[in-house]
């Protein structure tokens, strides 16, 4: 899976959408967490997305969680 933008969203221009490797769409990074993952993109491209449930009778926009991990490096001195 990876992320892609989707600067035409008419609700929100920084919305990220997750697809999977054939381009299809499984969902959005919620707005709460997109400042985050703009920021974790801009310091690495390393990062893997992982289904971690998948809620098949929650709500459309609940029914998939995942989880991102990444290694960022941090300045030396920290």
């Amino acid at each position: 899976m990876f992320l892609r933008d989707e600067q035409e969203n008419k609700v929100n221009s920084r919305a990220i959408l997750i697809d999977v490797r054939d381009g299809e769409a499984v969902g959005w990074v919620p707005d709460w967490l997109l400042e985050d993952v703009h920021h974790l993109r801009r310091q690495t491209s390393e990062f893997q997305i992982y289904v971690e449930r998948i809620n098949p009778d929650a709500p459309s926009h609940l029914q998939l969680l995942c989880r991102i991990e990444a290694s960022v490096e941090t300045p030396s001195g920290l």
